[in-house]
C-alpha cells in the first residue's frame, strides 16, 4: 500500500508544476506570480520526503535502527535551525 501512495506521489508532481502557473494567479492574485517558480524549485521535494517516510516506516523503524533514523531527524532539524539563522542574519 506505501509504494502505491509513493507511485502517486511521484507521478503528481509534474502535474502539480504544470498547473501552478494557472492556480497561482486564481487562488492567490497576480501579485503572486514570483511564487511559481519557488514552487518550481521546492516541487521535487514531495518525492524526497515520500521517499524519506518510507524508508524510515519501512525500513529503519522494523531492523531496529531507530536511533539512527532518530539523529537523522535531528541533524536535519538543526540543519534548518542553522540556515535559518544565517539567511535571517543576512536579510535575505
Amino acid at each position: 500500500m506505501k509504494k502505491n501512495r509513493n507511485q502517486n506521489q511521484i507521478h503528481g508532481v509534474p502535474g502539480t508544476i504544470k498547473f501552478s502557473l494557472t492556480f497561482v494567479p486564481v487562488f492567490l492574485g497576480m501579485g503572486y506570480n514570483p511564487v511559481v517558480s519557488i514552487l518550481y524549485i521546492f516541487m521535487p521535494m514531495v518525492v524526497v520526503l515520500g521517499f524519506s517516510v518510507y524508508l524510515d516506516g519501512m525500513y529503519l523503524i522494523p531492523s531496529g535502527r531507530r536511533h539512527q533514523s532518530s539523529f537523522a531527524v535531528i541533524a536535519g532539524s538543526g540543519t534548518n535551525l542553522c540556515l535559518l539563522i544565517k539567511l535571517q542574519y543576512n536579510n535575505v
